[in-house]
């Protein structure tokens, strides 16, 4: 029993020489590496699931329980000393309706995969992230239920995310943003996608335009804009052209938000697109907030398309949301 134990001190000591001298042979070409000034690392997200009862073309309504944008993310930076600092982002997404069910199928960051760096008034980042034209669009939607938002169907979204990107950001003076993103196909013979945004904020007008075109079939062109007529009452904008895949599309949305009071505020809204695709949208939504993390949501739409029938939508939901 005494060679036993005699036997395992000496290869856990082993063990403890053996790391020490990994870890040091690791360390040696770091040693004239100065240390960095501080970092930090976050944890965040939101839990959201919703009710919602939907009718599409001549089906009958159905009712069923939806995930709506949940998930969970890490963000951290590191202060590597005169003025610039390296960050990160990795954000995955998660089906709270459903998580064992097929639908649930995930990848870790699949929402944002990015590392950058930051110095003053410009960054640059490299991986998987929203691309300029979906983030003019969040801006200026009124409603904060945006996975129901009527500019999903109105303004082509062009795909969300990219990834095998690079993003330029600058701010060079107060209230303007300047940004560039390059995507590389990684497809011999196929060309690269390009898009810009440039934004301005005043204390009562925010503009912006973005733009999209992955060099062949699609392009796009946004304008937002919104109005601040004071604190409880806001008009939103938004004008875009688009072809997808050689389709050629102009759409157009114009939302009113008010709140009634600091926890309550009302959304409405109506939209067209004309072209290769017919449709009137019209939106009512009301969200109130029991703190700054908890949120109940309301929400109506109806989607009449011209040419489409079979993809006529009339759809309520009844959410909560919780931030994290």
């Amino acid at each position: 029993m005494k060679k036993s134990k005699l036997a395992s001190l000496l290869f856990g000591a082993a063990l403890m020489v053996s790391a020490t001298v990994s870890f040091a042979q690791v360390d040696q070409p770091l040693k004239g590496v100065g240390e960095a000034k501080s970092s930090t690392i976050n944890v965040y997200g939101q839990v959201h699931t919703g009710i919602a009862s939907q009718s599409v073309g001549t089906a009958d309504a159905l009712t069923i329980m939806s995930n709506l944008g949940s998930r969970i993310g890490f963000t951290g930076s590191e202060n590597l000393g005169g003025n610039l600092s390296a960050f990160y982002t990795i954000e995955t997404g998660f089906a709270a309706d459903a998580p064992r069910g097929s639908a649930a199928t995930t990848s870790l960051g699949d929402r944002a995969s990015v590392v950058g760096l930051r110095k003053g008034m410009f960054e640059i980042k490299a991986g998987r992230d929203k691309h300029v034209l979906v983030n003019l669009h969040d801006k200026y939607n009124a409603f904060l239920l945006p996975d129901y938002h009527l500019g999903m169907n109105i303004h082509d979204t062009q795909g969300i995310r990219a990834q095998n990107t690079v993003f330029l950001t600058a701010q060079p003076v107060k209230g303007l943003l300047v940004a560039y993103q390059h995507t590389l196909s990684e497809v011999a013979g196929k060309p690269n996608t390009t898009g810009t945004r440039v934004e301005y904020d005043a204390d009562r007008v925010s503009v912006g335009v973005a733009t999209f075109d992955d060099g062949a079939t699609s392009t796009s062109t946004s304008y937002g804009a919104t109005l601040r007529a004071n604190k409880q009452l806001q008009f939103n904008a938004v004008y875009s052209k688009d072809k997808n895949l050689g389709l050629d599309t102009i759409g157009s949305s114009v939302a009113v938000s008010y709140w009634i009071q600091p926890q309550l505020m009302l959304v409405a809204s109506v939209g067209k697109k004309t072209g290769a695709v017919e449709l009137d949208s019209q939106n009512l939504g009301a969200s109130y907030a029991f703190s700054k993390r908890t949120w109940l949501h309301a929400r109506w739409l109806k989607e009449d398309y011209k040419t489409l029938n079979t993809r006529d939508t009339t759809a309520t939901v009844v959410s909560v949301q919780h931030m994290f």
